[in-house]
């Protein structure tokens, strides 16, 4: 029995491929297969490359942010200083009565009462424009709104107060921690970071569902800045939960902050949107981001929230924490003090949203970000053992893959904005939890894929594209070191010859940028090589130059390069000085600012006369307003170090000097 051939080996079987060929033809397929593996790696090698640049540059501009962390905290204090100027100057124009709409700032939100965290009737009466019509949302309602958006509408300011209204109203009857209990749906899905990115929203929505009853979903916060349509996400959101309360739990994240919104575009979104009425609404959004909840607990075994855990993280003091207090987490986290001056409690907010898992046993400092901490997997078993948790899912970190695990598959983290970094840099991700599942079921997307009119691409033509996208990342940050590389160049080269090893230029590129990149990899976009392979440095600096899209046009490299470099800086200075979110700064605003920032810092008191002669030489074209070019092209940011002081930040204009 065991010697009989089988059927298939009888006179009847026909041949396989592989047997009828040649050795030559089987050689050659195997030549193709192990080239095929060869590129497919390369691909593979590169993309992960690329991931590096978008990684090491996200992460390197966070800890220069980390340096200016206090800078613009502080200049959150000149702002609030700016709004009770302009408040007292116009009820001295108008015989005591406030008449300008934008006079009530952020700051009041900070008001809060004791006992049921809430600022007061007629302070929110004021911050939200009331009355405001009732919503009457309905689901086809919602559809129509999601059409509108799709053919690129903006929802109309009446309808977005309204939302936003009875939505802070809403939030503010839900416990910090919300309860999830998906028993009876049998589902329940959890989205990570969208920032903006309208169409992972709907992407999600057409994959697994709009959100209903029988379809709960948990939206784990930054789903505001850096995207263009972080406005319309937070509608939709906020509209669904108010037709859908108990089956819609949004947390907030770090990014839900009026701080890093005007860091991050949130606030420059809706004042391009919303124009003269956006500084209703952005009042109405930073009283809604620090009503909503701090993390979520799914059937009691899973726990949602932003960021995560701290060294003694103790659900009992963030569910008593006063959330309405931390209008910014950021503000927060500069402090380190909560309201009554309670360390501990901001402590335990600030980790919630900021936090990141690591490798390492215990908790460290998160340098990175400049704010919580970075939690070891002894954090994560303790705190599960304490309070019976199975799983923490928690967003803030973009995943190559959408997702990743953390601490013995215990931690997931879940990002939900594909092409993050750039059209396929990551895929996008978001996980449901069927209670007849034992795992967690996570749904990977690319919405930049389904674009309209896009042909689907090859694999070697998306690494292309992210590959474009990384290179020009690094040129970017090349320039703004320009004339740190040509110093760091004629060291390593005293005879000017213009070619060094290409060892010694990678050093140089690490050196200068911080970044720690495979540079040998990656010459070959930026320099060019003799025919010793000796590498010609001046063809990477030679390539750079400002284009930047702000239209800035300086003829002096140096200075074009200095503020290239704090462009961001200027901006958020440039929106502290707009108090009323118009998109260009009065005279008498910039005067303002001069003056109290003069007495903020402890200088001299610069008179009307000076000030205005400031904001005339600013306003270039004498249309009695400062625009953000005018403000640019004017303002020159020059670092200088005394011999027994830090660094000092001077702004310049024409021959007037204020140091901040």
């Amino acid at each position: 029995m065991g010697c009989g051939s089988s059927k298939a080996d009888g006179p009847g079987r026909r041949p396989s491929a592989l047997e009828t060929m040649t050795m030559d033809q089987v050689g050659a397929v195997s030549l193709i297969q192990r080239w095929y593996r060869r590129k497919q790696a390369e691909l593979e090698l590169r993309r992960k490359c690329c991931w590096q640049v978008f990684t090491d540059i996200e992460y390197n501009s966070e800890q220069e942010q980390l340096g200016l962390n206090n800078f613009f905290a502080d200049l959150g204090t000149l702002k609030d200083a700016l709004q009770d100027r302009k408040q007292k100057s116009m009820k001295r124009k108008k015989s005591g009565q406030v008449v300008d709409e934008d006079a009530i700032k952020i700051s009041s939100l900070y008001s809060t009462d004791a006992g049921s965290h809430a600022i007061s009737p007629e302070t929110e009466d004021k911050l939200f424009n009331r009355p405001n019509p009732p919503t009457n949302l309905t689901v086809a309602i919602m559809k129509d709104l999601i059409k509108g958006c799709q053919d690129g509408h903006v929802i109309n300011v009446k309808l977005a107060m309204s939302i936003l209204d009875e939505s802070f109203c809403l939030q503010r009857t839900f416990p910090n921690i919300r309860a999830a209990d998906s028993r009876t749906t049998h589902k329940i899905t959890v989205v990570g970071d969208l920032h903006g990115k309208l169409i992972d929203l709907l992407m999600i929505f057409e994959k697994n569902g709009l959100p209903s009853a029988q379809n709960p979903y948990v939206i784990n916060g930054d789903f505001v800045d850096r995207g263009k349509n972080g406005t319309e996400i937070c509608l939709i959101l906020f509209g669904f939960q108010l037709i859908y309360p108990h089956s819609v739990f949004i947390t907030r994240g770090n990014h839900e902050d009026y701080l890093m919104n005007k860091r991050y575009g949130f606030e420059s979104e809706v004042v391009s949107k919303y124009k003269v009425k956006a500084s209703i609404l952005l009042r109405a959004f930073a009283a809604i981001f620090s009503a909503l909840p701090l993390a979520c607990i799914i059937n009691n075994k899973v726990l949602v929230m932003h960021g995560g855990l701290g060294e003694g993280t103790d659900l009992r003091m963030l569910s008593g924490a006063k959330r309405q207090s931390y209008v910014s987490i950021l503000r927060a986290a500069k402090n380190g003090l909560g309201p009554n001056g309670d360390a501990e409690e901001c402590r335990q907010v600030v980790n919630a949203l900021w936090s990141d898992p690591g490798r390492e046993l215990g908790t460290v400092f998160n340098q990175t970000r400049g704010g919580g901490c970075i939690w070891g997997p002894d954090v994560t078993e303790a705190f599960m053992d304490k309070y019976k948790i199975k799983m923490i899912v928690r967003s803030h970190e973009c995943m190559p893959n959408g997702f990743g695990w953390a601490h013995n598959k215990k931690v997931l983290t879940v990002f939900s904005a594909s092409s993050y970094y750039a059209p396929g840099s990551n895929l996008g991700a978001y996980v449901r939890f069927d209670s007849a599942a034992a795992e967690p079921y996570i749904v990977q997307f690319d919405a930049n894929g389904r674009l309209k009119h896009e042909r689907e691409i090859s694999l070697r033509e998306q690494v292309g594209i992210v590959e474009k996208a990384a290179v020009k990342n690094i040129l970017e940050k090349v320039f703004e070191h320009k004339h740190d590389f040509e110093r760091a160049f004629s060291k390593v080269d005293p005879s000017g010859s213009g070619k060094i090893p290409v060892g010694v230029w990678a050093s140089v590129m690490t050196e200068i940028t911080q970044l720690k990149l495979p540079w040998r990899t990656m010459k070959a976009h930026f320099v060019t090589l003799d025919a010793n392979g000796m590498v010609d440095y001046r063809t990477c600096l030679d390539s750079v130059h400002l284009d930047n899209g702000h239209g800035i046009n300086i003829e002096d490299e140096e200075a074009s390069e200095t503020l290239y470099t704090h462009l961001g800086t200027l901006e958020f200075i440039f929106r502290l000085i707009d108090t009323d979110v118009s998109g260009s700064i009065s005279k008498d605003e910039f005067c303002m600012a001069v003056k109290t920032l003069n007495r903020y810092i402890g200088s001299e008191e610069v008179t009307d006369e000076e000030s205005h002669s400031m904001a005339d030489a600013i306003d270039l074209d004498g249309d009695g307003r400062i625009d953000f070019n005018e403000f640019t092209e004017s303002f020159r940011l020059v670092r200088e170090k005394g011999e027994n002081e830090g660094d000092q930040i001077s702004i310049i204009a024409e021959n007037h000097e204020v140091v901040v």
